[in-house]
């Protein structure tokens, strides 16, 4: 019996006990028109309750027979209301006992839910699928599946659909039209489409919304059709509808926090997904999929590329860019082949939200089908295709991505704001601001991502050896100079925060510590020099030079030196790193130019004295310095002169009488050179290179064979803000430059004042590849960058030499709960509970 039902004929009994009170004494009154008219109202009271009874149990003959006896007594109550010695008493008294008996077969009869599904699209099915599973096989409860009708709004109006054909077979619908909720009054009613009329795109039909819905159920259950990440967007988290339903089913119990903000807590339940009971199921069992698919797949790799409704929305061209971009990469591929599942409603959002998209969407779409692409999926149930496929590429947004998660499936997340062309570009960008050599390779960490590099200089190709561990692997700028000492490398810190050392014979990192930095946001060092088991480091904003004991591994700090010199700044300048790159060493001592004033301190590195030394205009800044063997050269970082200094006697040289046609004022030079009898000045925003004659001081341009004009870019994409990343003498002939033209190497003879390009290619992109925590939302993946493409991804699932299926498990068990299989049972015991066991319900 239904429990509504139930309590009615209960409540009944009750009144039934109160009238025999009431006719007991009206007829000591003698009130006999009102006896009658109550005795008429107990037999229609008992006669409501039998039929009751009879529709719902079917062993009932016993308590039939009970209250046919009842109404007979009430009869005889009736034939002797006017009889003076008829024993009233004694006869309500048995009358009241029939009514126990009543009573307490009504009390024990078995209640029986019911409950019924309201899913509007056939695609989401999967959030509800396994609560109906475990509530059909319950013996207390009637199910029903009714898949109701919705609106899709266009730029025109709008379209009434109803999927109820879409659904599984296995799944017996209801139409809508012959299940009335208001007459059903069901205990339990599931939606998962709580938007009521707010929906932009979709709204299910009004009968359904949640404020009707609650007339008529005691449990109102909102399943989210989506999963999400650690966080939830806010945009989840208030709806109006809330108000209206009894209890939310969400992922895990750290995403309470939010839900918490806007709604009571007794409202909110963490008992994970039904989505993820049916990709757990499916995965399990024997892959079936439609046969239209088994001559695309043969024996590929399936990847599965979702595109969704928010990257649509928001990249709109760049998003139908990448989708280009994608079509080509998989366009006769041997080994993979593409699985593409637009979202169902992509159509009708352009159409209604994104007009003037609409038209090359539709072009795309039959582009991948006439040409044959691969799987076009419009399938209603996404489950199939999830453990069908072998890797998800796609946005972060859907929730799809989750379910590859927790099936240890392989991520790669694409970035719709980097257009296709950049990608391949920088895929190949060898950037770095030092490098060391050691025999016929440069060493080097790159600038543009965490990767120490080395590269063969008669060939130009790179090897990636590794990431520095704990560090970004698309940090920009960590390290910058190198040095090698008793076969390990030194690597200074920039943007990092500790200094790294490489065994080159073990082949491992160990990362050193430093003392916590002033600014830990900006750059701590720009350079490093070495003398004897020392290396000194030069700081940007760290608050000390800083030396450091190869030997023994110790620190010490120079903080008095920078105090010196910061006592005499007359302006602000927090934002103005204390030094550069200007730092030297002349035997013993330690020559190092100030970025923010004219000062230069010698510091003696035996005796740990220092002096300040006042170099040039008060106006003047330093950016670097070369020594030739008397004096130093000094390039400028604001002003245009170049200096030239005599340590000794103080005496200064002011150089700016540059050759014609040059052109560079402020931030024009990036390194100065000493070539023997000459001085090369490299540029950094200047238009070309200064030879400047020691002798006579004479400055001329040091023109190369380039294919190329200095500052220029092959393309928009080498977006390097200097002509060169670095310069560097490597032997006593010999400056190699990276230039910022197209990442190539310059090799320049100083003797015979050519030069060797040397094209630079990365030989192990993969080497950069990573998984691992991608934000908030994602806890394991891996990410399209300007660095990483999609062939890079489909090379590592290949050669699988990155990705770690258990721990990408581990990382989704710690954002959603029950991922096991089993949420749809505990969801329907849970919410059971709750209304058997609650007087609220």
């Amino acid at each position: 019996m239904r429990k509504f039902k139930k309590d009615i004929i209960i409540d009944l009994t009750k009144s039934l006990k109160e009238a025999h009170e009431e006719l007991l004494m009206i007829t000591k009154k003698r009130e006999y028109a009102k006896a009658y008219n109550l005795l008429e109202v107990c037999q229609q009271a008992a006669f409501s309750i039998g039929t009751t009874i009879e529709e719902s149990e079917s062993n009932s003959e016993e308590i039939i027979h009970e209250l046919e006896a009842y109404c007979d007594d009430l009869y005889l109550i009736g034939s002797n209301l006017t009889n003076t010695g008829y024993d009233f008493d004694s006869v309500i008294k048995s009358i009241n006992k029939r009514l126990n008996v009543i009573e307490n077969y009504i009390i024990n009869i078995k209640i029986k839910y019911e409950i019924v599904f309201l899913p509007y699209n056939a695609s989401m099915w999967d959030s509800m699928e396994s609560v109906w599973m475990a509530a059909s096989e319950d013996p207390d409860c009637d199910c029903y599946v009714v898949p109701i009708p919705y609106f899709e709004k266009t730029s025109t109006g709008t379209v009434l659909k109803y999927e109820g054909a879409s659904f599984p077979k296995y799944v017996p619908v209801v139409h809508y039209n012959d299940y009335s909720i208001p007459d059903r009054k069901p205990d339990i009613i599931y939606i998962h489409n709580p938007y009521d009329q707010y929906n932009l795109v979709t709204s299910v039909h009004p009968d359904y919304y949640s404020f009707e819905l609650k007339k008529h159920t005691k449990m109102l259950v909102y399943i989210p059709y989506f999963i999400t990440g650690r966080c939830v967007p806010e945009t989840f988290l208030n709806l109006p509808s809330y108000k209206y339903i009894d209890r939310i089913v969400i992922q895990s119990h750290s995403q309470l926090r939010y839900y918490r903000q806007y709604i009571p807590a007794e409202k909110l339940v963490a008992l994970g997904s039904p989505k993820i009971d049916r990709v757990i199921t499916l995965n399990k069992q024997q892959k079936d999929f439609p046969e239209e698919w088994k001559s695309k797949i043969k024996n590929r790799r399936v990847i599965f590329y979702n595109t969704s409704l928010s990257g649509l929305l928001k990249y709109r061209e760049k998003a139908l860019d990448k989708m280009e971009y994608i079509f080509s990469v998989f366009k006769n591929r041997d080994k993979e082949v593409l699985l593409w599942r637009p979202h169902p409603l992509s159509k009708a959002t352009l159409r209604s939200m994104v007009p003037e998209l609409y038209q090359r969407y539709c072009e795309l779409e039959q582009e991948f089908i006439n040409d044959n692409i691969g799987i076009y999926d419009t399938t209603s149930d996404v489950s199939i295709s999830i453990v069908l496929s072998d890797a998800y590429i796609g946005e972060e947004g859907s929730s799809v991505v989750h379910l590859f998660g927790i099936l240890g499936k392989p991520i790669f997340l694409l970035d719709l704001s980097i257009p296709s062309e950049q990608v391949n570009i920088n895929n190949n960008l060898v950037g770095c601001m030092d490098a060391c050599k050691v025999n016929d390779d440069l060493w080097f960490a790159s600038c543009h991502y965490n990767a120490l590099c080395k590269m063969n200089m008669n060939t130009g190709w790179v090897e990636i050896v590794g990431s520095i561990p704990n560090e970004n692997i698309y940090g920009e700028r960590l390290y910058q100079d190198i040095i090698e000492m008793n076969d390990k490398l030194f690597l200074a810190p920039q943007r990092a925060r500790e200094l790294v050392e490489y065994d080159l014979k073990k082949g491992f990192f160990k990362k050193i510590a430093l003392r916590r930095p002033r600014y830990p946001e900006k750059s701590q060092f720009s350079r490093m020099v070495r003398y004897k088991e020392y290396l000194y480091l030069l700081p940007t904003y760290y608050n000390a030079i800083v030396r450091y004991n190869t030997t023994n591994g110790t620190f010490k700090y120079y903080s008095d030196m920078l105090n010196e010199i910061g006592n005499d700044y007359n302006r602000d300048t927090k934002n103005v790193p204390d030094f550069m790159n200007a730092m030297y060493i002349e035997g013993n001592l330690l020559l190092l130019a100030s970025s923010r004033t004219n000062a230069i301190i010698e510091f003696d590195m035996e005796t740990e004295k220092s002096v300040v030394y006042r170099v040039g205009k008060e106006s003047n800044t330093f950016y670097r310095m070369e020594f030739d063997g008397n004096d130093y050269w000094i390039i400028p970082q604001e002003s245009k002169a170049i200096i030239r200094w005599n340590r000794k006697t103080g005496n200064t040289v002011e150089y700016s009488d540059y050759p014609e046609g040059f052109d560079g004022e402020e931030n024009a030079f990036l390194n100065i050179i000493c070539c023997g009898t000459y001085m090369l000045v490299f540029p950094r925003k200047a238009n070309m290179i200064i030879k400047i004659d020691i002798d006579t001081g004479i400055m001329s341009e040091f023109k190369l064979p380039l294919p190329y004009k200095e500052g220029d870019r092959k393309n928009k994409y080498y977006d390097w803000p200097n002509n060169y990343y670095f310069a560097k003498k490597i032997d006593e002939r010999h400056i190699i430059a990276l230039s910022a033209f197209d990442c190539s190497l310059v090799l320049i003879d100083t003797k015979t004042e050519s030069c060797t390009i040397r094209k630079c290619y990365i030989n192990n992109k993969t080497a950069i590849l990573s998984f691992g925590s991608k934000g908030d939302n994602i806890p394991y993946a891996c990410c399209e960058s300007s660095l990483i493409n999609i062939e890079d991804f489909l090379f590592e699932l290949e050669s699988k030499k990155v990705f770690d299926q258990q721990n990408q498990i581990k990382a989704y068990e710690s954002i959603i709960s029950d991922i096991d299989g089993t949420c749809g049972n505990k969801i329907h015991n849970y919410i059971m509970n709750q209304i058997t066991n609650n007087e609220n319900f």
